[in-house]
Order: C-alpha cells, then sequence, then structure tokens
C-alpha cells in the first residue's frame, strides 16, 4: 500500500464539512478558508517537466519537487492544521491532479500533466473559490485516477465500502483495469486495512475521495463507509458525469455494470446550458482537456498503471 495513502483520523471535520454541504450552500467561515487556502496550495506545488521520463535514481534525485517538510511548512502560512494538509494531498492525488515521487525514503510531492492544466486553467476563471474547487474535481473523474475507479463503482450500485472492495477486486483480476491497476490495488488495500470501515482511528484516500464526491453531488455519503447514488446531484449528477463521460471517453465505464438507463445522460450542450456561467467555463476547460488528453494519460500511466510499467 502507498504509505501516504492512509493517515490518523484528525481532520474528520474538515471532511464532514465537504461531504455535507453542498457548493449552493453558502460554507461555513472555516470550511470557506479552507477551500481558499486549498487553491492556493495546488498553485505553489512544483512540476515535472513537461516529457521527463522517471527511470533511474539518479533521474528522480533531479525532480525538483516539494518535500513534505517543506509541504507542511507552506500550509501554515495559510493556518492549516498538519492533519488537514495531509488530507489535502490526499484529494489532490486520489483525483489525479499531484503524486509524490519517493527518493530514498523520502517524499518529493510534484504536479501532474493533470494538475498543470488544472492550474494553468484556474488562472483565467472568474468565479468563486468555491466554484474553482468544484471545478478542480471534475477532470479527475474523467481520466484515470483512483476516484474515476470509486466513481462508476458507487455508480455500479455499490453501497459500502466493502460492495466496493468485492466489485473492483472482481474487475481487477479479470484484467478489466489496465492502465490503473496500482490505483485499484491501493483502494483494495486501503479498505482492507480498516477492514471495509470497522476501524475507525484511519482515514484512507478511498474515503477522502469518497467526501469529494459528496461535495460534488454524486454520491450522498451516509458515513465513512456507507453510501448511495445522489441522483439529483449538486454541482453535477451522475446524468452530467455520464453525459462528461461519454463526450471524452466514447462512454467507458471500466467494464462496471452502470444502469446508465435509469441514470441517464445529459448531453454536454444542455450540460453547460444547464450551469450557466459556470457551464462556460466547463466547456472551456472539456477543450483543454482534449487537447492535453495524450500527455496527460501518459502520465497517469506512469503513476496508477503496474509499478515499472515501461511507458
Amino acid at each position: 500500500m502507498f504509505s501516504e495513502s492512509i493517515v490518523q483520523k484528525g481532520g474528520r471535520r474538515f471532511l464532514n464539512a465537504l461531504a455535507y454541504y453542498g457548493w449552493k450552500r453558502r460554507p461555513r467561515k472555516l470550511l470557506s478558508s479552507l477551500i481558499n487556502a486549498t487553491i492556493k496550495l495546488l498553485m505553489e506545488i512544483p512540476s515535472l517537466r513537461e516529457g521527463y521520463i522517471i527511470g533511474s535514481i539518479d533521474e528522480l534525485k533531479k525532480v525538483k519537487g516539494l518535500s513534505m517538510r517543506k509541504y507542511i511548512l507552506l500550509s501554515k502560512n495559510y493556518n492549516i492544521s498538519n492533519d488537514v494538509a495531509r488530507l489535502m494531498l490526499m484529494m489532490f492525488r486520489s483525483f489525479g491532479l499531484l503524486t509524490y515521487l519517493k527518493v530514498a525514503n523520502r517524499y518529493k510531492i510534484i504536479i501532474t500533466e493533470l494538475g498543470e492544466v488544472m492550474r494553468e486553467f484556474l488562472k483565467e476563471v472568474k468565479l468563486s473559490n468555491v466554484e474553482k474547487f468544484s471545478l478542480i474535481f471534475i477532470p479527475g473523474l474523467l481520466f484515470k485516477t483512483k476516484a474515476r475507479i470509486i466513481t462508476i463503482a458507487v455508480l455500479a450500485g455499490n453501497k459500502n465500502l466493502a460492495d466496493l472492495y468485492s466489485s473492483i477486486k472482481a474487475r481487477l483480476f479479470e484484467g478489466k483495469l489496465s492502465d490503473i491497476e496500482r490505483a485499484a490495488i491501493e483502494i483494495l488495500d486501503e479498505i482492507r486495512l480498516i477492514n471495509g470501515g470497522r476501524i475507525t482511528d484511519y482515514i484512507t484516500e478511498t474515503q477522502v475521495a469518497l467526501s469529494i464526491l459528496s461535495f460534488l453531488g454524486l454520491i450522498n455519503l451516509i458515513s465513512p463507509s456507507k453510501f448511495n447514488i445522489n441522483s439529483q446531484g449538486k454541482v453535477i449528477s451522475p446524468s452530467i458525469f455520464l453525459g462528461l463521460n461519454y463526450e471524452l471517453t466514447k462512454g467507458d465505464l471500466l467494464s462496471f455494470r452502470v444502469d446508465v438507463e435509469s441514470l441517464g445522460i445529459t448531453r454536454v450542450n444542455e450540460v453547460y446550458q444547464k450551469l450557466g456561467i459556470y457551464g462556460n467555463y466547463l466547456s472551456s476547460l472539456m477543450d483543454n482537456l482534449k487537447k492535453a488528453r495524450q500527455r496527460i494519460e501518459v502520465d497517469l500511466r506512469r503513476y496508477f498503471g503496474l509499478p515499472y510499467r515501461i511507458i
């Protein structure tokens, strides 16, 4: 298991605030300030230069990433506790926006290609920080990330961590999760380590991703280990997700049996019209994602595909 994908339960208040308050309700002062700080932190994490292929230990040493210690110190500039700062890293990583490179037992935090595309896009967006925050995570649902696996598995009808484990495990061993195997293994390991949610002293990256999905409105988070589909949505709904998914992936659902007919598909033109000015920005973002798709996919495969994969 990836050692940074499970932490002690400090910061639960932050996750609960995200999960149980949607963007259409004005967030409490604490949550609002943390959202603002989250966006600022994302802007300050170094990126891996385009086209850099990570191979030997010597190449890893040359990568200019942010150490965990420097990241924690940086987060203190925004009055963020250590627990919440680590949860923010887990949020970003599960949605493919950043990753960690391990060099001689030390981690270097870097922005992925997907994170770089989002960071450049956010510089041009004139929306509230809460709206920006929600926009940050939508691309991670459409590319091969941990969050994408979890999202589609929940839309397939899985309602707790134990069911999620069985469903993802079956797809993984059937060879249905190509180029995203490592992410699937991490999810399984995290669920196993907390005994399907029975152990409550820790928070896993999988549970962090579920909290963000609840914030977006794709799911109702009943407890840290139980959830169901939110057909109405908040920022986006399952039908909107399926519409965006069809636009970018031609409807690929990683072989999970999602009842598309029941959930419905909102075509992208309807999506953009329904969401108003937010939809205009989402339309522009989708165009950017299409242009950068190949390099995003290659980059994410490096981190979430099988270990030591040759690209």
